[in-house]
């Protein structure tokens, strides 16, 4: 009984070790790699496409069904594609999907500094987000996208917020939600966010502000004292260049 039990552990430990292995291989994780970055562009070639193409492939598949011509860069594919995930799901979030799929592409292709989870899940939260903000700035819009900018999505969601706490409050919750994708997705510090005190040069006293009255009054007799000082030496000066100027005049007339 022991040894089966040893033989069925050994079964699924190399069983378990096969399959990661072949997850592990380089050969496997290059082809797989190239695939999902591949589809990564054509995603967005189609989506694209659609936004110049989208009234007339779905007016042409509505009459036709799958095998109408399509004018979508993508082909009948693309045009479908494009449509269930921007029309039918997130609106121009979904020009997001994209790049998830490229980052995981590039990851496996031993792209270096790339945080692929980081990425995906930043860029998963940014398409709901996306498509939600949008859907409550301009709705429907006559129908533009089918479904308006934020997609079906999106439309669904602010309609349930508007109707559980009406439109204030969809405008809060939403607000809230931006900032702190801002503040966890960027890294922002939420001390940033606040508002910025707006300072005023301040006027720099003068001296005489700065002091005290008895020493101002010190000051004033001080510099009266040698303003005058001043103002007798230089009539000291002006009388003896008086006298040695008519000193001169009286040896030139002798």
């Amino acid at each position: 009984m022991s040894k089966k039990k040893e033989s069925d552990k050994k079964t699924k430990e190399k069983g378990a070790s096969g399959v990661e292995n072949f997850f592990m291989d380089e050969r496997l994780r290059f082809i797989s790699g190239a695939i999902i970055t591949g589809l990564a562009f054509y995603l967005l070639i189609s989506c694209v496409s659609f936004l110049l193409t989208w009234q007339t492939d779905h007016s042409v598949t509505a009459l036709q069904g799958l095998d109408a011509k399509v004018d979508n860069w993508g082909g009948r594919w693309g045009h479908i594609i494009s449509e269930k995930i921007i029309s039918y799901g997130f609106g121009f979030g979904a020009f997001l999907i994209p790049f998830i799929f490229g980052a995981i592409g590039l990851k496996l292709l031993n792209f270096p500094k790339i945080r692929v989870w980081g990425i995906v899940i930043k860029l998963a939260f940014a398409v709901l987000v996306l498509s939600i903000v949008l859907s409550f700035m301009f709705g429907l819009s006559d129908g533009y996208l089918i479904s308006g900018p934020g997609g079906a999505h999106g439309l669904k969601v602010t309609r349930w917020l508007n109707a559980l706490i009406g439109k204030i409050g969809t405008l809060i919750f939403i607000v809230i939600i931006v900032i702190g994708y801002i503040v966890f997705a960027f890294k922002v510090s939420p001390s940033s966010l606040r508002p910025k005190r707006i300072t005023f040069p301040k006027k720099e006293k003068s001296d005489n502000e700065s002091m005290d009255p008895e020493e101002v009054a010190e000051k004033s007799a001080q510099d009266l004292l040698d303003k005058e000082g001043e103002e007798s030496l230089f009539n000291a000066w002006n009388t003896k260049k008086a006298a040695t100027d008519s000193g001169k005049i009286v040896n030139d007339m002798a």
